[in-house]
């Protein structure tokens, strides 16, 4: 076995220095082994079971003398984010132990969070809680962690390990203030966190000639102070919604096509992790969800009886972007100034992610002056109104195209740009997998 963790291939000049030639028949009889230049076995798993045998006496029961097998020697820091061929073995060591898998997700858990929470979800074996609170406490820091983990690839493995690991009771790991859930008399209720607020006035958007179909510049009135969501809606947030008992209630698909409405009309989430934004929402979805999340909010008392929870408009979402302080927007390129997007900023094409990345995980990239995140990539944010009448933001049957703003993982960093307008149909929800939104709250005008 090599230090990596994986049997290797043996010359059969080699091999016959350990087995007999009867062991070798027996074993090839079988179906155990295959003989021919060199003995392979026969079936992966099997080479990864006997791998996983040996790294467990390697970690746990080294012969006298023996330095145990560290993760690290597998997983090394400066790229422990890359796949290697010892996965699989891993998980299957994790379920050797199966009434409590803690000690091999404690090896291998800070070399690689991912790994480790694999281990927990797919080898069959008990964790306590205990376990995966202390889990929590190790990885969440490493999210914005920029100096520990610089690369986003580091950040965005992270990230998924904690977006798959729920507690006993099926709490998600990932419990950061606006990125799940909290109850509400037994209902499980969007835990929605609002960026600063942006007072009304009148603000200067448009102009920018480098951004596809910008406005030409020009001043908007904003009637009322709103705060946007200070992450994208999750996959935990919007699960609240697709699970509810009045999900199918007539007042949220109201004004809809027959055929846009209701639970049997949404998609499954491409990415499942909790703390991933939700994407293959169609317009119709996210003005649904926006009505249902109002709805329960007001009754909660966690939004004033004048207040209203919908999806932002482009002034808004444009404004908030571009927002500086003092009721004053500025000439920015991106949410978090000028300055070039770069990896170290958002997750588009360029990050190399090739999906999409738990929110939050591009401190660098959020907006200063009302802390928001992932105004720039990860996925587009559906607006309410028409794309070629943004004065219309009517609910109707009408096929035409609403606004999307901000990029997505998937495309280059022109789109990314706050000036950037795209469209899509109201009933589209699987353009390359992300199509997305956040919600906005629009505060009584005279607040």
């Amino acid at each position: 076995m090599t230090e990596g963790g994986t049997w290797t291939v043996l010359p059969l000049t080699e091999a016959a220095e350990y087995l007999t030639d009867a062991q070798l028949y027996q074993a090839a009889s079988a179906n155990l082994l295959t003989v021919g230049d060199d003995v392979r076995f026969a079936h992966q798993l099997l080479q990864e079971y006997f791998t996983a045998l040996a790294m467990q006496q390697r970690i746990f029961a080294p012969l006298p003398g023996a330095q145990p097998l560290a993760a690290t020697a597998i997983w090394r820091p400066v790229c422990w984010w890359e796949p290697t061929n010892s996965e699989e073995a891993t998980i299957l060591l994790a379920g050797l132990d199966s009434a409590d898998c803690s000690r091999v997700v404690h090896w291998v858990a800070d070399a690689n969070p991912e790994v480790a929470a694999r281990c927990i979800v797919e080898s069959g074996a008990g964790t306590p809680d205990e376990t995966k609170l202390a889990l929590r406490e190790r990885w969440l820091p490493r999210l914005t962690d920029m100096q520990g983990d610089p690369n986003p690839r580091a950040r965005a493995a992270v990230g998924r390990a904690l977006g798959m690991v729920t507690l006993q009771d099926g709490t998600p790991l990932d419990n950061r203030p606006g990125v799940s859930y909290r109850l509400h008399g037994g209902v499980a209720l969007p835990d929605m966190r609002w960026g600063k607020v942006v007072p009304a006035g009148s603000y200067a958007i448009g102009g920018d000639g480098d951004a596809w179909n910008s406005f030409d510049a020009q001043s908007v009135p904003i009637g009322r102070p709103y705060q946007l969501a200070r992450y994208p809606v999750t996959v935990a947030q919007f699960d609240c919604f697709v699970r509810a008992a009045d999900v199918d209630d007539e007042r949220w698909w109201a004004g809809m096509p027959e055929d846009e409405k209701y639970r049997a009309r949404i998609s499954d989430s491409w990415w499942t992790e909790a703390n991933r934004p939700r994407e293959r929402v169609t317009w119709y979805q996210a003005v649904a969800f926006c009505r249902w999340l109002d709805h329960h909010y007001r009754a909660a008392g966690w939004i004033e009886p004048e207040a209203e929870i919908v999806l932002p408009h482009e002034y808004e979402w444009e404004v908030a972007a571009r927002y500086a302080g003092d009721g004053k927007t500025d000439e920015r390129v991106y949410p978090w100034g000028s300055a070039p997007i770069s990896a170290e900023y958002a997750n588009y094409d360029d990050t190399g992610l090739g999906q999409t990345s738990a929110v939050g995980i591009f401190p660098t990239g959020h907006q200063p002056e009302l802390n928001l995140y992932d105004l720039s990539g990860n996925v587009w944010e559906w607006c309410r109104n028409k794309y070629g009448d943004p004065q219309d933001e009517r609910v109707d049957d009408s096929s035409a195209t609403r606004t999307l703003r901000g990029g997505s993982w998937f495309v280059s960093s022109i789109y990314a740009r706050v000036t950037f307008r795209y469209q899509s149909l109201p009933n589209f929800r699987n353009l390359d997998n992300c199509l997305g939104f956040r919600c906005v709250v629009r505060r009584p005008p005279s607040q």
